[in-house]
């Protein structure tokens, strides 16, 4: 049992690198933008997927056993010698943070919120979401693929290019 067993997961690895390398999805087999960037999902499976996962962190048998294994985890670290929060090596014995996690305990929740948001955008593709493609921080104007901010600063380079193209034709004319 153990050698087919092996065997079977000797072929799925075999088969679904066969399949990111024609960046093909793993689920449904198809191809668009997400599989074609590197993912081993299309965007739609890659959604599905986020939702099971999602359902399953809400349930309270996950979270009392997920409270468990981060409580080993601090302790062990602790115990290490190590930053409790992220593993990393302290500066000073007399803290019990690192000099980021102490940083970061410091930093206000709006902050945090920012920086959490950041790293969340960076992970989606532009426009993803409903937000805005140039930006990617802002909510977009309905039926537009921008936001309030960038769509104004985009009609001033509108504006802007409209300018000089008539100077140019102007020049054009009163040189010709």
């Amino acid at each position: 049992m153990y050698k087919d067993a092996d065997k079977w997961r000797k072929y799925k690895r075999d088969y679904n690198a066969l399949l990111k390398a024609n960046h093909l999805c793993r689920d449904c087999k198809a191809q668009d933008g997400h599989t074609l960037n590197g993912f081993l999902l299309c965007w739609d499976c890659q959604q599905k997927a986020n939702d099971r996962q999602r359902e399953r962190r809400s349930k309270e048998s996950y979270k009392a056993q997920r409270r468990i294994e981060v409580k080993v985890e601090y302790d062990a670290r602790k115990s290490e010698g190590k930053c409790p929060q992220c593993g990393g090596m302290r500066d000073s014995s007399r803290y019990k943070l690192c000099a980021h996690c102490r940083a970061l305990k410091r930093m206000g929740a709006e902050k945090k919120e920012s920086v959490r948001r950041i790293i969340e955008n960076v992970n989606w593709p532009r426009g993803a979401n409903g937000y805005c493609w140039r930006c990617n921080k802002q909510p977009s104007i309905e039926g537009k693929h921008l936001c309030a901010k960038c769509y104004r600063v985009q009609l001033g380079l509108l504006d802007k290019a409209h300018a000089a193209n008539e100077r140019r034709k102007n020049a054009e004319r009163k040189s010709g």
